[in-house]
This record gives C-alpha cells, sequence and structure tokens, in this order.
C-alpha cells in the first residue's frame, strides 16, 4: 500500500511527501502499464483526459524514452507528449496498482498536449477521440481542459521580453483574443450549460459508472513579493492578465464540474508560494520559459507533477479510507 492510513485532519503537505516516495515508485509500472494496455471496448478502468497539463508536458521522463506510447499512439512521435512523471498518470497507475496489486493494468492516458475541449472530442494529432478512452466499465476519469481554449500559450509567445516569435500578433492583440476567448468558453447560452459542463456532461455520458476528477490551473506567476526578476520574461500586464484569467477559468471549471457530478480540483492553492518564477528558484514548481523546448515552457516540472498527483490523491479521499 503505497498511501498509509492517516487521520483526515492530516495536511496536504504531508501527503504530498507521500505521494513524492509513491511516485518514485511508480514510475516503472507507469511506463509498463501504458505500454502493454490494449484499448479495452467497455473503456479502461481509470483513464486520463486533457491537455497538456494531464499528459505531463515539461516533465519528460529521464532516458531514451520520455515520452510513452499506448494504444492511442507514439506520443513521443505525433506530440501529444504523455510522460509517466505527469501528476494524472501517477494517481491513474497508482490506482491502478491499488485496485489490481503490483503489474496492474487498468489505467490508460489519452491525454495530448495542445489538445482543446473540440479536439478531446474530435481527436487530435492523428490520435482518435479521447473518448474512445472509456465507457461503462470506467470508474475513474481526471480531466485537464480549457486552458488552450483561451490561448494562454499564444499569449505567453505574444508577450514574452526574451525574443519575438514570428508570426505572433502583439501583446494586445493577443489579450484581446484571449479575453474573448475566455467569455465564450465561460458563457452559457440561455438556457443552456457553458462549454466546459457539456465536455464534462459528454464525459459522464460516456463512463456512467465514473468520478470525474478535474483539476483546475496553478497561477504562472507570483501574486506576493515572492516574484523575481524572472518573471520579466514575460510583460508585466500580461502576467496579470494570465493570472486573471486562470483563477476565472478555474472558477467556471469548478462550477461546470458541480453542475455536471464531478469533482473540482484545485491546483492554486497547492502550488502557491511555487509559480514559475519564484525568488527562490529552486520553490518554483512550474518551469519559466525553456529556450530549448519551448513548448516545456510554463508546465510544472517533475515537483509539480507530484503537487498535481498529491491534489488528486486527496480528492479522491485515499487517505480518508
Amino acid at each position: 500500500m503505497l498511501f498509509p492510513r492517516v487521520p483526515t485532519r492530516r495536511s496536504l503537505a504531508s501527503l504530498l511527501t507521500a505521494c513524492a516516495v509513491g511516485a518514485t515508485l511508480a514510475v516503472t509500472a507507469a511506463g509498463s502499464v501504458q505500454a502493454q494496455v490494449r484499448l479495452p471496448p467497455a473503456g479502461a478502468e481509470i483513464a486520463t483526459l486533457g491537455d497538456s497539463y494531464a499528459s505531463g508536458e515539461g516533465s519528460p521522463a529521464p532516458g531514451a524514452t520520455p515520452w510513452a506510447g499506448n494504444a492511442f499512439g507514439d506520443s513521443g512521435a505525433d506530440g501529444c507528449h504523455r510522460s509517466v512523471l505527469s501528476g494524472h498518470a501517477t494517481f491513474g497507475a497508482l490506482a491502478a496498482r491499488r485496485r489490481y496489486g503490483r503489474g496492474g493494468s487498468g489505467y490508460l492516458s489519452a491525454a495530448c498536449s495542445g489538445a482543446t475541449t473540440i479536439t478531446l472530442v474530435q481527436g487530435f494529432k492523428g490520435e482518435r477521440s479521447q473518448l474512445a478512452a472509456i465507457g461503462p466499465r470506467t470508474r475513474t476519469v481526471t480531466l485537464s481542459i480549457g486552458g488552450n481554449d483561451v490561448g494562454f500559450s499564444s499569449v505567453a509567445a505574444a508577450c514574452n521580453t526574451v525574443a519575438p516569435v514570428p508570426g505572433a500578433p502583439s501583446c494586445e492583440t493577443a489579450l484581446a483574443g484571449s479575453a474573448a476567448a475566455l467569455q465564450a468558453l465561460t458563457t452559457a447560452p440561455a438556457g443552456g450549460v457553458t462549454p466546459l459542463e457539456q465536455l464534462y456532461r459528454a464525459v459522464r455520458a460516456e463512463a456512467p459508472n465514473a468520478r470525474l476528477l478535474v483539476t483546475g490551473y496553478p497561477l504562472l506567476f507570483p501574486t506576493t513579493t515572492t516574484a523575481s526578476p524572472r518573471c520579466d520574461v514575460i510583460e508585466s500586464a500580461a502576467r496579470q492578465a494570465i493570472n486573471a484569467a486562470t483563477l476565472r477559468l478555474n472558477a467556471a471549471a469548478a462550477a461546470g464540474a458541480k453542475g455536471a457530478g464531478a469533482t473540482y480540483v484545485d491546483l492554486v492553492q497547492p502550488f502557491a508560494g511555487h509559480s514559475s518564477c519564484e525568488s527562490d528558484p529552486a520553490a518554483s514548481w512550474i518551469n519559466t520559459i525553456v529556450p530549448q523546448d519551448v513548448v516545456a515552457s510554463f508546465h510544472p516540472n517533475p515537483t509539480g507533477q507530484r503537487a498535481i498527483a498529491g491534489a488528486l490523491v486527496a480528492a479522491d479521499g485515499w487517505y480518508r479510507r
């Protein structure tokens, strides 16, 4: 048993310490799970859907195979970038191991870096619809989605102060486009629900017997005096706008999750004091701009991935069982 039974008042910090140990033990198992799994007709028992914050972008596994392949495809070749160090994958592998014991093969990640609410359903980068991973047999689904819909990466590219990005709009144009996209994603039509909640309901319909855990996003930039000059890689107005948009997106995700009968998993609090550019670099759990691997920029590092796994474990209530 990787997580000990502990009192309900045990702090999340203690839980994350246990999760860090468990994640280290689970990496090999997670790799074998994803390499061996075949797409079951009734869905994987435990599945991950979503974008780069679910796939593990920014935290490739060490060694010759940084990105895992599975029934959805070779995520290194197609760019979906599924890492066994992903917090969602760590949670999934540990949940499968908890259910089946060592060598359990009940977990499957369909998450793909760059996915949106639309491409998750339609398929992306040559891979099939992520909904193909789930079905009546599925018992737990973890999901991260929405950041690409509102163009956070486009804003970061347009508003960076390091080097101009060819073809990128002005920072002001990118911010305006992101604000409009956020408004569309988080606004419900008369008598309807938001696009986020529509997706959550679609997942619940495909996996009617599953618990759906929806993770929000951490704040990328400090909100206190812990900021360092390293934050200046992004224009100040853009940093403030991204943080504000993140909070609004998270609020819509939490409301949509509630409406769809899902569980919202907050990441703002676990990452407080651990943004991309803290004054103490060791305290940062999110990558800042990575020149040699731009796609990895502003994604959680391995420590941040363990924090995501810990938040999922806490939300799923393992330590109360």
